[in-house]
């Protein structure tokens, strides 16, 4: 399981803290089953899942540090300072990417309507008030 795992960058399910947990928990596992890891072994084997743009200077210094490559913890914090946290509200993503948040869209070229300003309201259905069909019972 740790072989498999990588960090891409932040994503909803699964983040830099979450990666490097994942490592810490098993090799407390592995200590506590009578099998340690090395310290190089274990900041190597971490640093190696790690495929992620925004870290590659942060990698190549712990890489380059004798310090930090016999440290996890140290070498994790470090590296924390480049993750870059992603916000998943949707009206943050609305405000970023799309019309600014501002109600349904802004007017754009539909085949079916010349002028049409997305939203609801367009299409079947009924308006407010609608209460469906309703049966009167007469006995």
């Amino acid at each position: 399981a740790i072989k498999a795992a990588t960090y891409t960058g932040e994503t909803r399910n699964w983040g830099y803290e979450d990666y490097t947990t994942l490592h810490a928990d098993n090799h407390r596992i592995l200590f506590e089953a009578g099998e340690p890891v090395p310290p190089q072994k274990k900041v190597r084997d971490w640093l190696d899942g790690i495929d992620c743009s925004e870290m590659t200077a942060g990698k190549a210094m712990i890489r380059s540090d004798p310090k930090m490559l016999d440290d996890f913890i140290a070498a994790s914090d470090y590296l924390a300072s480049f993750v870059k946290k992603r916000s998943f509200n949707r009206r943050y993503l609305s405000s970023v990417h799309g019309n600014g948040g501002r109600g349904r869209g802004r007017r754009s070229y539909s085949g079916r309507r010349s002028w049409y300003r997305g939203g609801r309201g367009h299409g079947r259905g009924h308006g407010r008030g609608y209460k469906g069909n309703t049966i009167e019972v007469i006995e």
